[in-house]
C-alpha cells in the first residue's frame, strides 16, 4: 500500500520525487525509528532545502503516505507526556516527570512523522 501511495506522489509532484524516495528510504532502512521530525530528517539529508523537505512532508501527509504525532518537549528536551495524534488533544498542562503542571505555552509542540504502512 505504501509502495502504490510513494508512486502516485512520484508521478503527482515530480519536483519533490526524491525526496519523496528518501524519506520512504529512510523509513525502510531504520526500521528500529518509529518516526523522525523535519529538523532529523534535514540532518540526515543536507542535501535538500528546508524548506523543500517541509513541503514533501506535508504533502505525504495530505496523501497519507505520513501520519503526524505531536510531541511536548521542555525547555531541556525532555519529553512529556504521550504523543498526541491531534494538536487540539494537546491539554493546556502537563504533568512532568516529578509530577508537576506545566503550562503549554512553557513548552515546545514539535510534529513528529512517522510512515502510514
Amino acid at each position: 500500500m505504501s509502495e502504490e501511495k510513494l508512486k502516485s506522489l512520484v508521478n503527482q509532484f515530480p519536483a519533490y520525487s526524491e525526496i519523496f524516495k528518501a524519506v520512504y528510504n529512510w523509513f525502510i532502512a531504520h526500521p528500529k525509528s518509529k518516526d523522525v521530525s523535519i529538523d532529523m530528517f534535514c540532518e540526515f539529508k543536507k542535501r535538500f532545502q528546508r524548506e523543500e523537505i517541509s513541503i514533501a512532508f506535508t504533502l505525504m501527509k495530505q496523501n497519507l503516505l505520513l501520519q503526524s504525532v505531536y510531541r511536548v518537549i521542555d525547555e531541556d528536551g525532555t519529553r512529556m507526556g504521550d504523543g498526541f495524534y491531534s494538536y487540539d488533544d494537546i491539554p493546556q498542562y502537563i504533568d512532568d516527570s516529578w509530577g508537576h503542571k506545566k503550562h503549554i505555552d512553557d513548552l515546545y509542540i514539535v510534529p513528529f512523522y512517522y510512515l502510514n504502512l
